[in-house]
């Protein structure tokens, strides 16, 4: 239970980028779910202001 406390939201945000990212690389194949979730993250990061709540509890 304490694994998913720590690391919880970062797994949640994690497959939100993925999932998508998969279904649109099965779409594109010469791209790349990869490539697609690369970018997907970083656009995600320039826009994101608090990203504290996404840090692991020590």
């Amino acid at each position: 239970m304490n694994f998913i406390n720590k690391y919880g939201k970062g797994i949640l945000i994690c497959l939100l980028i993925a999932i998508p990212s998969w279904i649109i690389g099965k779409m594109f194949p010469v791209i790349g779910g990869a490539v697609i979730a690369i970018l997907a993250g970083m656009i995600i990061a320039m826009f994101w202001n608090d990203k504290k709540i996404f840090r692991s509890r020590d």
